[in-house]
């Protein structure tokens, strides 16, 4: 049973029509999320072009809705309280330049994953796909490089 807390989370989740794109089967190891190729206007994600700002984690990804890292508030990683366990690692890739985190931004990242690795884009994915095919429980909240 979901605590009634999550229950809002998730309700809240679904009312904002949080929007997914399915793991290719076979695609990836064990069904497994890849970046495949990015550029500064999309990512190519187990051979699915995606032209947003993306959430990943080992077996899905979402569109996620900041295209800016100026635009990622606390709220922006609400996603990641729902997971259990926490994440080994959350990896964020703030587009060209390394992001630099507000102090609130800061404390909900700390709260919803034991560690997390700040990078620009380009070395962010490459990180993720690291530990994802190494089977960790890894997530990536990840800016287009071009924004």
């Amino acid at each position: 049973m979901i605590p009634s807390s999550r229950g809002r989370l998730l309700k809240w989740l679904f009312h904002r029509k949080l929007s997914s794109f399915k793991s290719l089967k076979g695609e990836a190891n064990e069904n497994r999320m890849k970046i495949d190729g990015y550029s500064g206007a999309y990512f190519i994600v187990n051979n699915v072009e995606v032209r947003s700002s993306i959430l990943l984690l080992p077996h899905t990804g979402y569109l996620w809705r900041p295209q800016t890292f100026a635009e990622v508030t606390p709220h922006s990683f609400t996603l990641f309280r729902l997971l259990f366990p926490k994440l080994d690692v959350l990896i964020v890739g703030g587009g060209r330049m390394t992001p630099h985190l507000s102090e609130e931004n800061y404390r909900q990242l700390s709260s919803v994953c034991q560690a997390f690795e700040l990078l620009k884009t380009e070395d962010a994915c490459s990180l993720f796909n690291l530990m994802n095919e190494e089977g960790r429980h890894v997530g990536a909240a990840l800016i287009r490089a071009g924004f």
